[in-house]
């Protein structure tokens, strides 16, 4: 398999980065894992489309929700902005059902440890904030239950 833009040198950098922040980090052979007191944060490098190193950040807030206009519209409007500036995802799955998660992405080839770590910290942040909303309105699983 090719080294696409540098996704393995990318790589090393974010689990290095993430390892100086918080000391040690799990990486299950595809992604970091940051746990937190309420989430659990994903940290992956991949290839995009366009051949470049992208890292992708985010973290799954409630499980296993009905899928409904209702979800859709809070969103990508109520919810959507307190997600910001991360975005706040609907991902229905293969029974029917749907979760919700907060990501964020960015550039592999630029990213600086600040940002690296910042971005996590939002990711994390925002989800443990929007999950007991997302769980009281709509219902579902927290990612901690």
């Amino acid at each position: 398999m090719t080294d696409v833009a540098g996704v393995d040198d990318v790589k090393e950098r974010v689990r290095q980065q993430l390892c100086e922040w918080l000391g040690s980090v799990t990486d299950d052979g595809t992604c970091f894992v940051v746990d937190g007191e309420k989430v659990r944060t994903i940290v992956a490098v991949e290839a995009d489309d366009d051949a470049h190193a992208v890292i992708r950040v985010h973290s799954v807030t409630n499980w296993g929700l009905s899928a409904s206009p209702e979800l859709y519209r809070y969103a990508a409007t109520d919810g959507g902005a307190a997600a910001a500036p991360c975005a706040l995802r609907v991902v229905e799955r293969d029974d029917g059902r749907c979760n919700v998660a907060v990501s964020y992405t960015l550039l592999g080839e630029s990213v600086d440890p600040a940002e690296l770590v910042s971005s996590v910290r939002n990711v994390a942040s925002a989800a443990g904030d929007l999950a007991v909303a997302v769980q009281a309105r709509f219902g579902g699983a927290l990612t901690w239950d």
